[in-house]
């Protein structure tokens, strides 16, 4: 697990930094946070957890979690008395620890190191997340709660090290901005190349799905990602996708309906689900099997800022391109950059040089997202 030198964890601090200050709002900012934290301190198990005025735990986002997993956890040591062994959420956010980046080890876990460690909650869910070592942020504002960011390492990875602990401390009052959306904000989606399959009986029940597929499938379906006793079960008939099923095959036998096509819209983007038999028929014979697609879009702000990262210029320029993005037909570069109009000029003239571009229009071309 190689760690990135220093030039390379200054440009992904400061791709943090600039995410967090899109406004766009916690769930739909989450998942690329975790992409870009991971980025900076090697983890092969993230996790983020939104935290409620009273210190008790909303939600949960994680972006490599088995759904599997997640039930396993929560049947057999969340609601049976974890906090013998652990330290509770409230707990952890209460505690006058000295510092809000703190090892879980050695400050959320309350036995002795051996006891842990012959546990089922570590043999049986941490261990096979690859969570031996792990680090937990604690993201407040002004004294509230907001929630976790928590990097987890196997046991045969390196260990933490200091410098890994005041990284993550340098970017919490970032990540508690970027938690809150802008109120001028009404976004437009756009395609993110995000997409998943699933394999589903016409009664809705899913038989196979990928990966990224049961992954998409929950955000769609479960925007609050709370993981609770009545989280969606996808082993039995899951509604949404029988209404599906049942348009594709209203179109086989002739009825008229509407097309297997269904539309969600929550707090973690747009998802557009779709409905293909993979058998002929003539709505004589049952199909057996209906293939879904799911494809997430996100909104454009999100899309434009990870096209105009990948662009070679600094990071005013690359402001400004973002701010271009967003508006196209913008003018006041100047207010909204705190410079002089002059310095906008001069902006735009570089960018036109590391481009090779010649016009506005030339540009918004270029920054659009692929």
């Amino acid at each position: 697990m190689s760690r990135p030198d220093r030039r390379a964890t200054h440009r992904a601090l400061a791709r943090i930094r600039s995410l967090c200050c899109l406004g766009l709002g916690g769930e739909i900012m989450v998942p690329q946070l975790l992409r870009e934290v991971c980025a900076v301190i090697p983890s092969p198990a993230s996790y983020f957890r939104w935290i409620g005025p009273d210190f008790a735990p909303v939600k949960t986002y994680s972006p490599d979690e088995p759904v599997s997993s997640v039930e396993h956890y929560l049947k057999e040591f969340h609601y049976k008395g974890e906090s013998t062994l652990v330290r509770s959420v409230a707990e952890t956010h209460r505690a006058p620890l000295t510092r809000d980046a703190v090892n879980y080890l050695q400050q959320v876990v309350k036995v002795e190191p051996r006891a842990y460690f012959r546990s089922d909650l570590y043999n049986v869910v941490m261990k096979p997340s690859g969570r031996h070592d792990m680090i937990a942020l604690r993201i407040r504002q002004a004294g509230r709660p907001l929630g976790s960011l928590c990097v987890g390492r196997a046991a045969h990875d390196p260990p933490f090290a200091p410098g890994d602990y005041r990284l993550l401390e340098s970017i919490a009052g970032f990540i508690a901005h970027g938690m809150a959306r802008a109120p001028d904000i009404a976004p437009s989606f756009v395609d993110d190349g995000d997409h998943g399959l699933l394999l589903a009986t016409p009664d809705g029940r899913v038989q196979h799905a990928s990966d990224r597929g049961r992954h998409l499938l929950a955000l769609a379906l479960d925007p609050s990602q709370s993981r609770h006793p009545t989280w969606p079960n996808t082993r039995g008939p899951v509604p949404d996708l029988a209404r599906l099923c049942k348009c594709l095959l209203d179109v086989a036998s002739g009825e008229a309906g509407q097309p297997p096509l269904l539309h969600r819209r929550n707090p973690w983007g747009e998802f557009i689900l779709r409905a293909y038999w993979l058998e002929p028929t003539d709505g004589t014979e049952p199909t057996r099997h209906v293939a879904i697609t799911i494809k997430q879009r996100v909104p454009r702000t999100l899309a434009a800022w990870r096209r105009v990262e990948e662009l070679p210029l600094t990071g005013q320029e690359k402001w400004f391109c973002l701010l271009l993005a967003r508006d196209p037909a913008r003018k006041d570069f100047a207010d909204a950059m705190g410079v002089s109009p002059a310095t906008t000029t001069t902006h735009l003239r570089n960018i036109f040089t590391k481009l090779d571009v010649h016009s506005r229009a030339e540009l918004v071309a270029v920054l659009q997202p692929h």
